[in-house]
């Protein structure tokens, strides 16, 4: 995604955003894992390999497809997805301020996700030896067993937990404080930075998760006879429909441009793309538009002030 043109986070956004911060005294907190999914390649290895220049080197052999442990975790990305746009930044990576009004709905969401990885963890736990099997076929010089743990050791791994936390904010309304004014003054100038760059990195996630989305359907549909499921077509639909909600920094560029391209996609017949050549590439041209339109989105920006 590139643009020339940009729009800044302005100082009075940056304040709407901390002033919110400060009344909310609710936080959450989300631990995930997952299985590393790999195995460093001996010296040994490496010196038959690159011979003098083995030292320089160093590289790690993937145990299995590494698509496999994505299909796990790949709810657990759309919630943190979900949790950063609707949500303010704590000091702490994984920790977040959440709005009264938006604490019922991140808790749906977070128990959707849970028992949606439980339930891919069993299937991934019911694949285990099939996808060991593929690994030692296709690399039987790099397969090893005792590489790899049991199917429940590895499934113990993909872990997805979170909870609430109130806290007290002693100098939210500045009427009490355990530092000087002037110290104070500076952390509230940092925390405004800070704000503006969690905004600026917010928005671009949005907008790079939607790309994705519909990058895969421009590939999908330029292949007159590449098979594909429903959701690729339905997934960017949903995105969109759900931007409003999650759209906690007022993209608007990006809002503008979803309910052009929203209209655009509902129209799409998912079984005439499948059946009729033509339709397909005319919806195929359609959504290199869509593409296009969406790297044109000026570029998000905030004028630093402090450099901490």
């Amino acid at each position: 995604m590139t643009s020339k043109n940009k729009f800044f986070i302005s100082d009075e956004k940056a304040q709407k955003i901390i002033n919110k911060c400060m009344k909310t005294n609710i936080l959450l907190w989300v631990k995930t894992g997952a299985w590393g999914n790999r195995k460093a390649i001996s010296k040994t290895m490496l010196t038959e390999k690159f011979q003098n220049n083995a030292k320089a080197v160093s590289a790690a052999q993937k145990l299995i497809d590494h698509e496999a442990i994505k299909e796990v975790t790949a709810p657990i990305t759309n919630a943190f997805t979900y949790i950063r746009a609707n949500c303010f930044p704590w000091l702490t990576e994984g920790v977040y301020f959440v709005s009264e009004d938006k604490i019922e709905g991140i808790e749906k969401k977070l128990k959707e996700t849970k028992e949606l990885v439980e339930g891919l963890k069993e299937e991934f736990k019911n694949r285990y030896p099939l996808l060991k099997a593929e690994a030692k076929k296709n690399y039987p010089e790099l397969y090893k067993e005792e590489y790899y743990p049991s199917a429940n050791a590895v499934t113990s791994k993909f872990k997805f937990i979170w909870g609430w936390q109130k806290i007290s904010l002693p100098f939210a309304d500045n009427s009490v404080s355990l530092v000087s004014n002037d110290v104070m003054e500076l952390e509230n100038k940092k925390f405004k930075e800070m704000i503006k760059g969690v905004a600026e990195e917010t928005i671009q996630m949005l907008r790079e998760s939607f790309y994705e989305l519909i990058i895969k359907l421009g590939e999908t549909l330029k292949t007159p006879d590449k098979k594909f499921k429903d959701a690729t077509v339905k997934n960017p639909i949903a995105f969109l429909e759900k931007l409003k909600e999650v759209n906690i920094y007022n993209d608007k560029p990006f809002m503008e441009l979803s309910e052009q391209l929203l209209g655009k996609l509902k129209g799409i017949q998912i079984d005439d793309l499948r059946d009729d050549k033509k339709y397909r590439r005319q919806i195929g041209k359609e959504v290199e538009k869509m593409v296009s339109a969406v790297n044109e989105l000026p570029t998000v920006k905030y004028k630093r002030a402090l450099e901490f």
